[in-house]
């Protein structure tokens, strides 16, 4: 089960991706991140108010650290994105997402079988090859150079998200994912005053009932919200099979962007989604 949620919150993760990269496109970073954050913050807040879900002091502060890796991993991804490409960031950010929290579970306790263990290492594979560019990448060396910093404080800073949050006890229900999100998007705030952006992707003028960037933002943040639900679901189950099964988020951003963008999908790509799907089976099996 935990891995299925893994599953569900990597799709999740990846739809929200596709949303996003139209915006941040033409929008700085941090008008993008407030919003992403704090409408994820809403749909958490009203599912922990749904289901009735306890307020736990610890948690909440569990909650609260875990979003300010969510915040900088996010800000981070963008910003690599902005400065150079998908091809230099996503598997530096895939790497290290993964590795992270999946080490962390190991240092709790958790003994993979060796079948799981094959295949967290297969899985790890195919997000390596989803990742890696292909020919004709055209980037200068300062551009490659800024696309890995910033994935790697990307990739570091969603590990440290995603491994603390696995603290939260169960009784806490859905609670740690609103302090979560409400410090990551409080986070941005600053980060919009010093670049002196608006708090919200418009242009002069332009009414927010028919923003279609502000439209795309907001419906980024309710399937990130969802993402972030499903996760802490899944590690309050099962900890490692959903950290490894949320870790193909790549996969399913590859996914949606042919889907819902009509983006090229090279034959390696293919291949990697391949990969990692057969590994997440195995973790499954």
């Amino acid at each position: 089960m935990g891995a299925l949620l893994g599953i569900a919150a990597a799709v999740c993760i990846g739809t929200g991706d596709v949303l996003a990269r139209r915006v941040v496109a033409r929008f700085h970073v941090a008008s993008l991140s407030v919003v992403v954050q704090s409408v994820a913050m809403v749909l958490s807040l009203a599912i922990a108010i749904a289901l009735g879900d306890g307020w736990i002091h610890r948690d909440a502060a569990i909650g609260a650290a875990s979003g300010l890796g969510i915040g900088v991993g996010m800000a981070a991804y963008f910003q690599a994105m902005t400065a150079s490409n998908a091809a230099v960031t996503s598997p530096v950010v895939a790497t290290l997402s993964a590795v992270v929290p999946y080490t962390y579970t190991v240092a709790r306790g958790a003994v993979p079988s060796a079948v799981a263990a094959g295949g967290a290492a297969l899985a790890l594979l195919g997000l390596i090859v989803i990742s890696t560019p292909g020919r004709g990448m055209d980037l200068r060396g300062d551009q490659v150079r800024r696309g890995l910093v910033f994935g790697t404080i990307s990739g570091l800073g969603y590990g440290f998200g995603l491994s603390v949050v696995i603290e939260a006890d169960a009784a806490a229900g859905m609670w740690p994912t609103v302090t979560q999100r409400l410090v990551a998007a409080l986070m941005m705030i600053p980060l919009a005053r010093v670049a002196r952006v608006r708090w919200l992707p418009l242009r002069d003028g332009e009414s927010p009932w028919r923003s279609r960037a502000l439209r795309r933002t907001v419906l980024s943040g309710l399937i990130g919200g969802l993402s972030t639900v499903l996760y802490l679901a899944g590690v309050q189950i099962d900890a490692q099979p959903t950290v490894v099964g949320a870790s193909a988020f790549p996969a399913a951003s590859v996914l949606g962007g042919w889907w819902l963008l009509g983006d090229g999908v090279s034959a390696r790509q293919v291949v990697g989604v391949i990969v990692t799907l057969a590994g997440i089976a195995l973790i499954v099996a």
